[in-house]
């Protein structure tokens, strides 16, 4: 999992950095100055090693079985 830290407020940030440290073989973070949604989903792109992508903004919630479709 790749989260690109584009500003995020310091509660988000400090879940983000809790689940990294727990799972630092599952879960990058990057951080990226502001340049808004669209640099971030580019950089999440770029950074990405995998072969699947899922978007997952800071307002949505992601459903247990979302990545299982």
């Amino acid at each position: 999992m790749v989260i690109v830290n584009n500003n995020a407020d310091d509660v988000s940030l400090s879940i983000m950095r809790k689940y990294a440290s727990e799972y630092p073989d599952l879960i990058r973070i990057v951080d990226q100055s502001v340049q808004g949604v669209p640099s971030a989903r580019n950089k999440g792109i770029l950074e990405s090693r995998g072969h699947y992508i899922a978007m997952l903004e800071g307002d949505d919630m992601m459903l247990p079985n979302r990545l299982e479709k």
